[in-house]
């Protein structure tokens, strides 16, 4: 040890030009060149049933790829984090980019391909959902995320069209049948009534003491009720296919603007990272050199060591002489 710190202190110019000199400006030009800054935004998601209708049709059971054991948060964050891993929808973040005003296709690919690695989506909360985007420029970070935002609302309003329109083509049939019905069931009930005179006027409420009547009567109640159930369903089900966009904006609702909320001399702090790389490699570089000073350093500076190197016993030692006497 004694070796390593000799040739420190007699060569302490060069490590210092390695330890400190040659890693200051890099490490303050890769602060600089690799600075990135971040962008968040919050959503703010609503229930399920916040889209109005009390039926399964549009609640929470109806919804495709929604959880019941999770919160609101928790199931957006989950669908946005699942569409950030398709190419599609990077793609159309691209796309929306470019229609918002960023010409530079190049610079578009190379946001939308860091899109997965830079962009996180938290759920903070039962209905709050924070979305953070890091890169390079400034303006970019935030178009970025308002790009996103747009297209993951987009992608939303054509899952809930989808899904209504197939409920809307069911319930049509559904309606149709129970409409059918509930005419068969009165033809059979006014057939009975006619042929037989002077029955009690009193047959919705089903307890005419006729059994057949009574059974009559109560069927075609029933079939009635579930006409009118299904009809609801069906307008409920129009009226969410016509608003869809609507819908989703309102339960999907942006609650702070994107903005930079890191930024400055250093950022988002990302770049400290790089540059903490450049001195563990001047550290690194210099314990070489070092070992390597160590190792070409063939000279006994104690008496021991020349003992020890040689195998054979020093009988005396010439002192250094000053510069007095040397003349």
């Amino acid at each position: 040890m004694a070796r390593y710190v000799d040739i420190l202190f007699r060569h302490w110019t060069r490590f210092a030009v390695i330890l400190f000199l040659l890693p200051t400006p890099i490490s303050i030009a890769t602060l600089i060149y690799f600075r990135t800054y971040q962008a968040a935004t919050d959503i703010w998601v609503e229930n399920p049933t916040y889209f109005g209708s009390s039926t399964n049709l549009v609640g929470s059971s109806g919804i495709s790829g929604w959880n019941q054991y999770l919160t609101p948060a928790q199931n957006e964050a989950d669908e946005l984090n699942q569409y950030l891993q398709t190419t599609s929808f990077l793609y159309a973040v691209g796309d929306r980019m470019a229609a918002d005003g960023m010409s530079d296709a190049k610079e578009r690919n190379k946001l939308i391909t860091s899109i997965p690695k830079n962009l996180k989506v938290t759920p903070n909360g039962s209905h709050l959902v924070a979305i953070t985007f890091s890169c390079s420029l400034a303006s970019e970070c935030t178009e970025t995320l308002k790009a996103t935002i747009v297209v993951f609302q987009d992608r939303l309003t054509e899952a809930l069209k989808a899904q209504e329109q197939l409920s809307t083509t069911f319930l049509q049939s559904q309606v149709a049948a129970a409409q059918q019905r509930s005419n068969d069931s009165e033809v059979a009930l006014q057939k009975y009534i006619s042929e037989h005179p002077g029955l009690p006027l009193t047959l919705t409420s089903g307890q005419t003491g006729i059994p057949q009547l009574d059974q009559l009567v109560t069927r075609a109640q029933q079939d009635r009720d579930t006409l009118t159930q299904l009809q609801s369903q069906l307008g409920q089900a129009q009226y969410t296919f016509a608003a869809a966009d609507q819908f989703i904006r309102t339960s999907t609702k942006v609650i702070d603007n994107p903005g930079i909320t890191a930024g400055g001399f250093l950022g988002d702090g990302s770049s400290l990272k790089r540059a903490a790389v450049v001195w563990l490699a001047a550290v690194g570089v210099a314990a070489v050199y070092l070992a390597l000073l160590v190792w070409m350093d063939k000279t006994a500076r104690d008496v021991r060591e020349l003992a020890g190197r040689l195998s054979v016993p020093v009988l005396a030692t010439v002192p250094l002489l000053t510069a007095k006497e040397r003349f």
